[in-house]
């Protein structure tokens, strides 16, 4: 019997997802898949940062069905990342972690965290080529390229950040070696957050219309980033003449508003309406 330990599927301690379907075996598997490049992100962060960092899936995998991609992350993010383009996917403080960067070699590792928490690991892992951020000897965080050196000025001068014009996508491809585009480096929503209910909340927006969806909640980490009801008509306002439909929400735990089914979402006013 062939075993074949380079597919991107083989799985050691149990048959793969294709040898239960369809019982076939790695003798003469058409689904097989050569490991071409192995990419590690490390990426632990808030659950919203989390997500947005998602929009690089699609870019990173567009070199080949031979791309696995493992992502470390925090246990709450976990589930954001049930997606088709990441293979494997670990909480930080699972044991296994510590191992498998001694052991394994990356083609690609990008360290997206720039706190000691994540960028340790990026300095303990083998690549070929590394992106974002690291510890050295100091114990000190470095960026490992200028993009990701002015984001940390941005992280560490209030001064800067008031005077940034720029996304948070367009600093994260930059540390990755990438260009952003908007149009099609969208975040990717878990598979299992595409039900019904979901489905249900999309049939009551308006066909062909704009949307904009303005949440007034914030984690506890950073609660003055709660956007003011004041503030948040303002910003309305100047919306509406190119966007007719405004819906606001107000939610009341630390999940990505995005994930319309993982938590409560409630309606607080629709403003061009007037109702409260």
């Amino acid at each position: 019997m062939t075993l074949s330990q380079t597919c991107i599927h083989f799985i050691a301690s149990k048959p793969c997802d294709f040898h239960k379907k369809f019982f076939v075996t790695c003798d003469s598997c058409q689904y097989f898949q050569p490991i071409q490049k192995k990419i590690l992100i490390i990426k632990l962060g808030a659950m919203g940062d989390v997500l947005r960092t998602t929009a690089l899936l699609h870019r990173l995998k567009s070199a080949g069905n031979g791309v696995e991609i493992t992502w470390i992350t925090k246990p709450a993010s976990l589930e954001l990342l049930q997606n088709v383009y990441v293979n494997r996917v670990f909480s930080w403080q699972d044991p296994r972690v510590i191992p498998m960067l001694l052991t394994e070699e990356f083609d690609a590792v990008y360290s997206l965290d720039n706190d000691y928490d994540g960028a340790v690991f990026c300095a303990i892992v083998k690549a070929r080529e590394k992106f974002g951020f690291t510890v050295y000897s100091l114990g000190k965080v470095q960026g490992l390229n200028p993009a990701a050196d002015e984001w940390l000025g941005l992280s560490t001068h209030d001064l800067l950040k008031k005077q940034n014009t720029q996304t948070y996508q367009f600093y994260l491809f930059h540390m990755c070696g990438l260009e952003f585009d908007f149009r099609r480096d969208t975040i990717l929503l878990p598979d299992l957050w595409a039900r019904e209910d979901v489905l249900a909340i999309q049939r009551q927006l308006p066909k062909g219309k704009p949307v904009w969806g303005l949440v007034t909640g914030a984690g506890k980490r950073w609660p003055y980033k709660s956007i003011s009801y004041q503030k948040m008509r303002e910003l309305a306002q100047k919306l509406v003449p190119d966007l007719p439909c405004v819906c606001c929400y107000r939610t009341q735990c630390q999940k990505p508003v995005l994930c319309y089914d993982s938590f409560s979402l409630e309606p607080v006013y629709n403003i061009l309406e007037g109702k409260v």
